[in-house]
């Protein structure tokens, strides 16, 4: 397992209220959640209690509850007297979540290309340019970064907040491998070429093109990393 760093500062003392604690344990959840995110622990891996309560200088119990939380999001699994361990989906699983967040983010670039105001165009527009400045970096990770703000500022612009927590929903559960395609050779030109289409057909006002645009982007990458999945059996 990856050693994560945190910046977060957790007391060690006992804590005086029941609300405290449960602050204690979602605070440590989303720190767990954002080291599963951002790739620092792998599907599959375990978690183990002990060190992480260590991690965060805090007893077991915090460490308990976030991980009933983490379960209750899907992003972990816990087996009888074996532990908790990150998700790891079956590939059929993989395919399924692409599919069904390929139809809500191509719903999403639909009603953004009729609801975006002109101060959403600009940010959809700048983290486009966001994203073609950190292809030249030639850093994965960055530009993975950057190709997310680009993806949630349409989102933003289809003003639909349920909307919106579904796909952040599935998203998380399938950023290791977004994260993995990113990685691939020749990938980002490719993937700034399709945003390129998609921003377009918003700003044109064309929604039924902004929603194909996004569905074939989003039917590319999963065909990518279902391809990578298999390969490095992820």
């Amino acid at each position: 397992m990856t050693d994560i760093s945190t910046t977060m500062e957790i007391p060690t003392h006992k804590k005086s209220s029941e609300s405290e604690d449960l602050a204690t344990s979602k605070l440590i959840q989303e720190e767990i959640e954002t080291a599963i995110i951002r790739g620092d622990f792998s599907p599959g891996e375990h978690l183990d209690e002990s060190r992480l309560a260590k991690r965060y200088g805090v007893s077991r119990t915090p460490i308990r509850e976030a991980f009933e939380g983490l379960n209750a999001a899907r992003l972990v699994v816990k087996r009888r007297n074996a532990g908790v361990f990150v998700v790891k989906p079956s590939l059929d699983e993989i395919m399924e979540m692409f599919e069904l967040v390929a139809t809500l983010e191509s719903f999403a670039a639909n009603k953004a290309a009729i609801r975006a105001t002109v101060e959403d165009l600009a940010l959809i527009r700048l983290a486009h340019e966001k994203c073609i400045e950190a292809a030249k970096t030639l850093d994965p990770l960055n530009y993975y970064t950057a190709n997310q703000v680009f993806h949630e500022r349409i989102f933003i612009a289809a003003k639909n907040s349920a909307l919106i927590e579904q796909i952040a929903s599935l998203d998380k559960r399938l950023s290791p491998y977004r994260r993995l395609v990113t990685f691939r050779p020749h990938r980002i030109e490719e993937s700034n070429s399709e945003h390129e289409a998609i921003l377009e057909a918003i700003e044109n006002r064309t929604p039924e093109i902004a929603e194909l645009s996004m569905e074939k982007h989003l039917d590319l990458l999963a065909e990518d990393a279902l391809t990578i999945a298999k390969s490095a059996k992820v």
